[in-house]
């Protein structure tokens, strides 16, 4: 009798041959569990559509399309893709286990601790942007939330559902993409005005997350969504050695290259 009332909740907390193991974020589409699978010690990490989010062929089709971003890249310092899973009642993205805090996380709870470890984080996301633009991809959403990173250092550059393929002269002729894509607080000004994303697009967005941690501020701060989208477009920011005297003279340089309206 005990086996025939356990095994429900058993199955319960079954994906396919993965069973859940904990949560490890939720947003407003998918989540992300810690899963083991089944009969092995193999642990990873399961980006799985809600069941609200299955019904949209929007949300599959981005799953979708992350995967097949994640699939065409392969560093140390870029979360590793395992497998794309689509059956008619789930889809889900199997990558490499993790455990890290997002930067987000860390700024809030220990930013000293964050800037001691800044030049390693800088240097491993560089390398990881690095790559991608070498295989002709622009992240297009770099921001602490997607960059994890453990006491160690190590790190992880995650969320390649906004990335696009960085366009050739004759794309770049025809334009951008209609929408703006990303978040607004790192948003990069060609992306604002709809241009074709290049690799300065990445460089201004971890341009704003650096100067984040440096400062525990934002450069740019606008009344309303169109206010700071104008900020990103005009404003010239304070220096961050301005807001922090332990800022060097050459990251304060290379913070303010990075937000350069027109870069060269």
């Amino acid at each position: 009798m005990a086996d025939e009332k356990t095994t429900p909740a058993a199955e319960d907390n079954k994906i396919d041959h993965y069973v859940r193991l904990g949560t490890i974020a939720m947003g407003k589409h998918a989540q992300v569990l810690e899963v083991q699978e089944e009969n092995t010690t193999n642990r990873f990490a399961m980006k799985v559509l809600l069941s609200e989010a299955m019904k949209d062929p929007v949300q599959i089709a981005t799953l979708k399309y992350e995967g097949k971003v994640a699939q065409a890249l392969d560093h140390p310092n870029l979360i590793k893709w395992i497998a794309t899973v689509h059956r008619k009642t789930n889809i889900y993205l199997i990558l490499e286990l993790f455990k890290a805090p997002n930067l987000k996380a860390s700024l809030m709870t220990d930013i000293v601790g964050v800037q001691t470890r800044l030049r390693k984080l800088i240097d491993c996301t560089c390398a990881a942007l690095q790559h991608m633009h070498d295989r002709g991809w622009v992240h297009m959403d770099v921001k602490p939330d997607n960059i994890l990173m453990s006491r160690a250092s190590e790190v992880r550059v995650i969320d390649f559902s906004l990335s696009e393929k960085i366009k050739g002269t004759l794309g770049k002729m025809f334009g951008g993409k209609k929408d703006i894509g990303g978040t607004l607080t790192y948003i990069a000004p060609e992306t604002i005005k709809k241009e074709p994303p290049t690799a300065q697009t990445d460089i201004y967005s971890l341009g704003i997350t650096i100067y984040e941690c440096l400062t525990g501020t934002m450069p740019f701060k606008g009344s309303t969504p169109k206010d700071l989208l104008m900020k990103h477009l005009t404003a010239i920011p304070a220096n961050p050695a301005d807001l922090n005297k332990n800022v060097t003279p050459e990251m304060d340089r290379m913070v303010m290259r990075m937000l350069a309206k027109k870069p060269k």
